[in-house]
């Protein structure tokens, strides 16, 4: 009798072993699956451009221009100036209701409409990509 008893607890130990190993490679199957879904979205990140946001005061104002970088080939894709904000209290500024002004809506400093000319976004635009190009050579 003895014999059929190591038998049967042989058996069941042999199944217990195959329904460990199929629990174990569903979840090795799994770790995969959540591995290789990490690894696509680390290279959608690497991949994605970096933004860098500096501080130049002109004219009184402080703006805070971003530059768009490829991360790979480290070229500039894009650069914006962003609005003017007011440099006493860091808000940005908006359009004076009946003037052709800006006009801080926390202190209520008003500023000619000028500040926001084509010209003086270029040179905001191009203060930005030097300081960006002094920092990351």
């Amino acid at each position: 009798m003895i014999p059929w008893v190591l038998l049967s607890l042989a058996g069941l130990l042999i199944l217990v072993l195959a329904v460990a190993l199929r629990r174990g490679k569903a979840a090795l199957g799994a770790a995969q699956a959540k591995a290789a879904e990490l690894e696509a979205q680390l290279a959608a990140q690497r991949s994605a451009p970096l933004e860098r946001e500096y501080r130049i005061e002109l004219f009184d104002l402080a703006w805070f221009p971003l530059v768009k970088v490829d991360p790979i080939k480290n070229s500039v894709l894009e650069v914006q100036a962003g609005l003017p904000h007011c440099r006493a209290c860091v808000t940005p500024l908006k359009p004076a209701q009946g003037s052709s002004e800006w006009a801080c809506p926390k202190c209520g400093a008003r500023r000619p409409s000028t500040v926001a000319d084509l010209a003086v976004i270029d040179d905001v635009k191009k203060s930005a990509l030097a300081l960006f190009r002094q920092r990351h050579p």
